[in-house]
Parts: structure tokens; sequence; C-alpha cells
């Protein structure tokens, strides 16, 4: 993004809204400056929690786990069914 000319601030936009899991190892961030990436890019990337470890905003939709099997109960009587002896 940066080197199509994307501002530092549109990717810290980005970075935050979707959340990331970046290797930022000391070796990684050398190769991300020597790229011309800002270090405010950089500090986005290092604090930004992955995306199931963010808090979804106000009135957004909150996705919860799938609802279970339906579960039937079929009632019948005591007599009438099958042989008697």
């Amino acid at each position: 993004m940066v080197k199509t000319g994307v501002s530092d601030q549109v990717i810290i936009n980005s970075i935050r809204e979707r959340g990331g899991r970046f290797d930022t190892s000391p070796q990684d961030i050398v190769n991300l400056k020597s790229n011309g990436v800002d270090d405010a890019v950089v500090y986005a990337m290092q604090t930004t929690p992955p995306p199931s470890a963010m808090v979804p905003p106000p009135g957004g939709v909150v996705y919860g786990p799938p609802p279970g099997p339906a579960v039937g109960v079929v009632v019948r009587p005591a007599w009438g069914w099958g042989w008697h002896y």
C-alpha cells in the first residue's frame, strides 16, 4: 500500500478496522522500514489486536455460535401400540 502512494492514515485506518496478526519481529520491522513504511503504521500493526479479539462497534451485528439441533418430542399413549398379551 505504501508503494502505491496510499497515505499512512488510510493504511492505519484499514489496519484498525480489520484487525490483524502481523509479524513484527525486528527483522520484519527493518524490512518494512527499508520499504518506506512509516513508524506510525508499524506501531498500528504492533498494537492492533487480531480480528477475533476486537470489540464490535456499537450497534454492530454480533455473530455467535450456530444454534444447536432442533429437538422434537413425540408423546404416545401407553396403550394401543404394538401387541398385547
